[in-house]
């Protein structure tokens, strides 16, 4: 039987190369809004960083499966997470531009991998889980460069992007009592070569992993849409609602806005929850506007109501009203021109590599601001959520750019190489999917912060 699990998992190493397959059992990407029940009460929520299990293999071939089970405890090293392997004694960090990570050591052409020296991360920990009666979800924020999932020995799924958010459903093979969860992060994978950007190259879990119940009744996305008029003595909030689960007949959402100041912006708007949907337009006159000098943030709720009234899940998120338009040949942020003066940044920290902390991000920020810097660049990947929530408060615009760039697919030391036939993705229909998943999945999670002004689908 053992052998059996085994020969199926080896199996599926084989998507390492195929770059059709780039997610298997994730779940949807969806905004990053807040939820709690009814009253205002958190569901369960578990935040698995800290010290896990580890075990480190040359390459995926040399992997040892008992990381699948509790056996794995007895012979098992540690690592933190989140972090890199790189920079806790596993591999040595490697910084390149242009080219590929593996160029000169071994020759390969897309979509291939190298075949040795693909440091792979075998990571397992105990969990303690309590009953529960909503949907269970094991959420990864960034893994480097693609990750395999298993809870109890269960296969729950496999994901490549290295910095958008790999959410899994958990329900069916979670037990109240204890769990054993198993990852697997590769280091290299078809997915590597959209990944040639000109930074440190890492590999390893280097952000959050939590566990989150979802209500069998959800709103699993929400989506603002801020249009201010022309005049800017109005404007027109779009809301729309995609619910998930158990969906009773009768069921409503409301959804209501909060002026910064904390009072009611309008009233509240009811729409019927049809088909796992309900939209609503909040009209709201003279609003405080967005920008980097006055970052002002309404707050939108969106409560779910059952047919007798009962508030079931009660879903928030920030939002600003502003008008950004190119006017006479001249940008514009709320009828006056509008100057970048920006920097391009890494998220990067001297001690953790891209493990950076909120605290970390926060006091870049506050430095940006300090020296009258009013624009931020996330070269060349998305950030980490909490870097767009506090570029909203402090009041800077941003430009929010898809994990994608192939510099060494028809780069060679500077110099192009073939007239650029070999680059990837070019038109090829064998990346097409991973190319537009990458943008999807950073503009649904990103998409009602006020302070991205432009969407950037690579470097």
């Amino acid at each position: 039987m053992r052998e059996l699990m085994e020969d199926a998992e080896k199996k599926r190493l084989e998507w390492l190369t195929d770059p059709a397959i780039f997610s298997v059992g994730r779940l949807p990407a969806h905004s990053d809004h807040s939820f709690a029940d009814g009253a205002g009460r958190a569901f369960f929520s578990l935040l698995l960083d800290g010290t896990w299990l580890f075990e480190a293999a040359q390459t995926p071939g040399d992997v040892n499966w008992d990381f699948l089970t509790p056996d794995f405890a007895a012979r098992a090293g540690t690592i933190r997470v989140p972090g890199h392997l790189q920079l806790q004694g596993f591999g040595e960090p490697q910084y390149v531009n242009t080219m590929y990570p593996w160029d000169g050591c071994e020759q390969i052409a897309p979509p291939q991998i190298p075949a040795g020296r693909n440091l792979t991360g075998c990571y397992a920990r105990e969990l303690e889980l309590p009953e529960l009666t909503g949907q269970l979800r094991l959420r990864f924020e960034g893994a480097e460069s693609c990750l395999y999932v298993w809870l109890n020995g269960c296969f729950l799924g496999y994901s490549e992007d290295s910095f958008t958010p790999a959410e899994f459903d958990a329900s069916a093979a979670a037990r109240p009592g204890k769990n054993w969860l198993s990852v697997l992060v590769v280091r290299w994978c078809s997915g590597s070569w959209l990944e040639d950007q000109d930074f440190w190259r890492f590999s390893g879990l280097f952000r959050s992993v939590r566990l989150l119940e979802v209500p069998v009744c959800h709103l699993d996305d929400l989506e603002a849409r801020a249009e201010v008029a022309e005049d800017l003595q109005s404007a027109a909030l779009r809301l729309t609602a995609i619910l998930s689960g158990e969906l009773p007949d009768g069921l409503a959402v409301e959804f209501s806005l909060l002026a910064p100041d904390g009072s009611p912006a309008c009233a509240p708007v009811r729409a019927p929850g049809k088909r796992g949907r309900a939209a609503a337009e909040l009209a709201v006159s003279a609003p405080r506007l967005w920008s980097d000098e006055q970052p002002q943030l309404y707050t939108v709720y969106a409560e779910l109501c059952g047919a007798d009234g009962t508030r079931l899940e009660r879903c928030r998120t920030a939002v600003g009203f502003r008008r950004l338009e190119k006017k006479d040949g001249v940008l514009r942020i709320n009828g006056r021109r509008l100057v970048l003066r920006g920097v391009n940044r890494h998220e990067f920290s001297c001690e953790l590599g891209r493990a950076i902390t909120r605290a970390e991000i926060e006091s870049d920020l506050r430095l940006l601001k300090q020296n009258n810097f009013n624009a931020v660049r996330t070269s060349h990947y998305p950030n980490q959520t909490c870097f767009y929530e506090l570029c909203d408060r402090y009041g800077l615009y941003v430009i929010d750019e898809t994990n994608l760039e192939t510099h060494g697919s028809w780069m060679v030391m500077g110099r192009v190489k073939d007239g650029g036939a070999g680059a990837i993705p070019g038109d090829s229909p064998l990346w097409r999917g991973a190319v537009f998943d990458r943008a999807v999945s950073m503009f649904e999670r990103d998409k009602n912060h006020p302070c991205i002004l432009f969407w950037s689908c690579g470097n």
